[in-house]
């Protein structure tokens, strides 16, 4: 039974909750109700999109639900980890991801043959307006084993899609040519290519390591996309120029972002005149039309606060755009100081949603917000699980005891106990102490398949990066933390250098 105070902060919570809620829905079973509400879409072929809050809860909740939801096809959206109306570019490896994560979206539409689908995406990428869908499907290059392959024809695509050629080929994005040899890594690709031309033959392609440079195994065909959300093609470049012109009227010679990209060359900070290479722009949601939707909890405040955000961004530029066209007039003609430090930004509407925008998306998908404590009305049956950090403050508490009697308890309940570690060395650590502990019939297991096929009573010991566990109807998950009290560093994904 819940105690009064359990009741009265429920009730407080619930006043925070605006529109629709499913509770009951701590970190960890989210992947659990994500999953199920996936597989429900299935018979009318719909997408089921949840939005998190940033890009450490996409992470989690992408492994979770690799780990807990294997059937089912997962696509993640980050958003740029630049301000906006910044003078930088995003990191390479985001956009390239984004770009991979759009194709796959549309690769998704003529799939005839599917499983349950997952789109993950945080708000500020949700917020964000993205490349046009019938434009990406033409900025697509398929390279087969066999077929005739005009080297020239290749470069154009790459130079004009964002890619960079170098000497050696080691990230993403990069293009190298020696010959009859020709090395590219496509954008989202974890390796690279080698290309062996016989002429103008594809003689053979084949996958090799970006730091050694050996090849590995042969592959039959492959696929570039862009490397980048915009294109330096002819037809973009006057598109660009057109709508500069038609925004921020006669363009001087000190632009250098006017110069660069009238002349086909990259320019740091680009990316934010997106929508200038486009006739219009889109957003993710035009890209899977039949949608079911979640939110992680309090998304709605975090979506106005960074609609305020961009807008006191934009007010800053405009700000600093007219002092400096001031100082421009009243400084001499010869005096050049001042060459490029104008920056003309576009209106937020024109790359961002407005809060009539997303709260017109939220009512049109019947957005709901899974939220972690328990509610009245539609509840999904998890809870927070236990901590054990009351134990390990007594100077005698005997944090293992209790895990045993918590164990015991939980398969008398009938639910299969399953302790998360962070990392493989840790797991083998972890149940050593277990086992030196007299707690019996522990099971390491790797996958999630394995832990169903385990008999209650057994201990599924796997490797999961959550943080905290969480009870549901059918298991009780407990994480190192929970019961050590030991946050380890979470290694983020390698990034090559």
């Amino acid at each position: 039974m819940k105690t009064a105070q359990q009741k009265d902060l429920n009730e407080k919570n619930q006043e925070q909750v605006n529109g629709p809620a499913i509770y009951g829905v701590p970190d960890g079973y989210d992947a659990f109700v994500i999953g199920d509400l996936a597989r429900q879409g299935m018979p009318d072929k719909s997408v089921h999109v949840h939005v998190v809050l940033d890009d450490a809860r996409l992470m989690l909740v992408e492994e979770c639900l690799s780990f807990f939801a294997p059937d089912c096809d997962i696509v993640s959206l980050p958003a740029w980890d630049c301000l906006p109306y910044d003078r930088v570019s995003p990191n390479g490896d985001i956009v390239a991801h984004r770009v991979d994560a759009l194709s796959k979206l549309l690769d998704w539409q003529d799939q005839k043959h599917r499983k349950p689908r997952v789109l993950l995406l945080t708000i500020n990428a949700a917020l964000q307006k993205v490349m046009p869908q019938d434009v990406l499907r033409t900025l697509k290059l398929d390279v087969e084993k066999g077929q005739r392959l005009d080297v020239s024809h290749l470069q154009d695509f790459l130079h004009i899609n964002g890619y960079s050629r170098t000497d050696t080929v080691r990230e993403a994005g990069e293009y190298a040519i020696r010959g009859g040899i020709v090395d590219i890594f496509p954008s989202g690709n974890d390796k690279p290519y080698r290309l062996d031309l016989f002429g103008d033959e594809v003689e053979s392609i084949k996958v090799f390591d970006p730091l050694s440079q050996r090849s590995d195994k042969s592959i039959k065909s492959f696929s570039l996309r862009p490397a980048t959300e915009y294109t330096l093609s002819t037809d973009m470049v006057q598109k660009f120029r057109a709508g500069y012109r038609e925004a921020f009227g006669a363009i001087g010679s000190d632009d250098p972002l006017y110069a660069a990209i009238t002349e086909g060359r990259k320019y740091n900070g680009m990316d934010h005149w997106l929508p200038l290479f486009y006739d219009h722009m889109e957003t993710v949601f035009d890209y899977i039309p039949n949608i079911t939707m979640t939110c992680d909890f309090h998304v709605g405040s975090a979506a106005e606060e960074r609609i305020n955000h961009i807008q006191d961004f934009y007010q800053a530029r405009k700000t600093l755009e007219t002092a400096a066209k001031e100082n421009k007039s009243k400084a001499k003609k010869d005096d050049t100081s001042l060459a490029g430090t104008i920056y003309h930004p576009i209106t937020p509407n024109s790359l961002y949603l407005t809060q009539t925008n997303w709260t017109a998306i939220g009512t049109q998908y019947g957005m709901a917000a899974l939220v972690p404590f328990a509610g009245t009305d539609d509840d999904a049956g998890g809870k927070k699980g236990r901590d054990f950090s009351d134990i390990r403050a007594l100077p005698d508490g005997d944090v293992m005891g209790a895990l045993r009697d918590y164990i015991r308890k939980q398969v008398t309940d009938g639910r299969q106990v399953v302790i998360a570690s962070y990392s493989n060395g840790a797991r083998d650590r972890l149940i050593s102490m277990l086992d030196a502990s007299g707690i019996e019939n522990i099971k390491p297991c790797d996958t999630f398949e394995d832990v169903k096929r385990l008999k209650l009573g057994q201990i599924a010991v796997v490797v999961l990066a959550l943080e905290k566990g969480f009870v549901s109807p059918d298991y009780a998950v407990l994480t190192e933390q929970d019961i050590l009290g030991d946050r380890l560093t979470r290694k983020s994904k390698k990034k090559r250098k």
